[in-house]
């Protein structure tokens, strides 16, 4: 086994265990009825955290001799002669419409995960191939062919029985994470028409070693490169997510404060009217030294250091998943190979959401699911057959036009 598969394999557990881990922390999150954080703020934690460890990933491996934001020496020669620092108001501008798309599209996946299910919430997910299919032919005009559009056939089939046959349908939930794959798809559109990679900064100027790995061309060079750009352009888009989302994050908890003031309020007015609850009222224990006020939502069944632990553990895990996926893409020759782990990955969570949560399926539901996936993965390798075809042609009239080139060249000459 050879060092680029021993690292995809890292690569492919780091990111699956990450992702899973994840997507169950923020599950226990928005389902705990007083839980700490909205979906908002739960957001904002999250690409906090990712731009935090993003940060230091820069400055202590790929670019360590590089200034991030500012140039922090005053002398004018020394400027001159410095390299530019990493962000950029240009590339941050770039990179502003990927990061609002991000932030909304985390914000309703999570409001998603209090109201439905990680099983139907994943099924929908895999509709984000159909989602490219019609942003790409109204944003860019591009229509893909005959058998691409065949292969949505099963998979919008697969997403609707499931969704119609869910035992735990909800209408908001799907509302929201429909919109998180339509954010999610326009973040990927986005991204790969209109950012270039190849303008971000090499990793290979900060040490002999790096310097090395470059110059020799070798995998390890140009996985370093490519990983050190991805986490780059993460971090910006990471730290814009942020800034967009400040402040709706904080006027979310202002509500959410307001509204928890006044429902204790009412349940102390409630409790002085009615005096003493234990006289056979029905309801809930809510606020301390009031139980049973009907009324008032239950406190939370975990503990608050426990809550604080999942929103760290979620906030990581995100991080770490996104690392695993660059790392992943950047050691597999195709991105085919991306794709079906990806679906893999999204079987995965679904398998898990119904062991760990007890979710009910019907087997209607089950089959929808099947589909689905199964049309997902006819459309990888269609996809991946059109850009074949794609580049083949490309190298053709390549080769057309340097052969109509030298023909002329030889006919000019023959003239003289």
């Amino acid at each position: 086994m050879g060092r680029s598969t021993r690292t995809a394999l890292v690569a492919l557990c780091v990111w699956y265990a990450a992702e899973c881990a994840q997507n169950l922390m923020n599950k226990l999150l928005m389902q705990n009825p007083k839980h700490l954080l909205g979906s908002l703020e739960l957001a904002e934690v999250n690409t906090l955290c990712s731009a935090v460890l993003d940060f230091a990933a820069i400055k202590l491996y790929f670019y360590p001799r590089r200034a991030a934001f500012l140039l922090t020496t005053l002398d004018v020669r020394v400027r001159r002669r410095a390299q530019p620092p990493l962000v950029t108001w240009a590339r941050a501008r770039e990179l502003l419409p990927v990061a609002l798309a991000m932030f909304v599209s985390k914000s309703l996946t999570m409001a998603a995960f209090k109201y439905i299910p990680l099983s139907l919430s994943n099924t929908i997910k895999m509709t984000q191939a159909a989602f490219t299919v019609v942003l790409g032919y109204l944003w860019l005009g591009k229509l893909p062919s005959v058998w691409t559009l065949l292969t949505l056939v099963p998979l919008l089939c697969g997403a609707a029985l499931t969704v119609g046959t869910d035992l735990s349908f909800n209408t908001i939930g799907l509302l929201a994470i429909f919109g998180a794959t339509c954010c999610a798809t326009f973040q990927n559109l986005y991204f790969k028409n209109r950012v270039d990679l190849t303008s971000y900064p090499m990793y290979g100027d900060n040490s002999v070693r790096d310097k090395r790995d470059a110059s020799k061309n070798t995998s390890t060079g140009k996985q370093s490169a490519l990983v050190g750009r991805m986490v780059l352009v993460h971090m910006i888009i990471a730290s814009a997510a942020f800034v967009l989302g400040f402040l709706p994050a904080t006027m979310q908890e202002i509500n959410r404060r307001s509204a928890r003031a006044t429902m204790m309020t009412a349940a102390a007015v409630t409790a002085t009217t009615v005096g003493r609850v234990e006289a056979g009222l029905p309801g809930v224990s809510g606020v301390p030294g009031a139980p049973g006020v009907p009324g008032v939502p239950p406190m939370p069944s975990t503990s608050l250091m426990t809550t604080y632990a999942q929103i760290l553990i979620g906030s990581v895990m995100t991080w770490l998943g996104s690392v695993g996926a660059y790392i992943f893409l950047a050691s597999v020759s195709t991105a085919l190979t991306h794709n079906i782990a990806k679906l893999v990955q999204r079987m995965l969570l679904i398998v898990l959401s119904v062991v760990l949560f007890h979710n009910p399926i019907s087997m209607m539901s089950a089959a929808g699911m099947a589909m689905s996936l199964f049309g997902v993965f006819c459309y990888s390798i269609v996809a991946q057959r059109e850009k074949r075809r794609k580049k083949k042609r490309q190298r053709e009239e390549q080769r057309r036009k340097a052969s109509t080139a030298r023909l002329r060249e030889n006919a000019a000459n023959l003239l003289v």
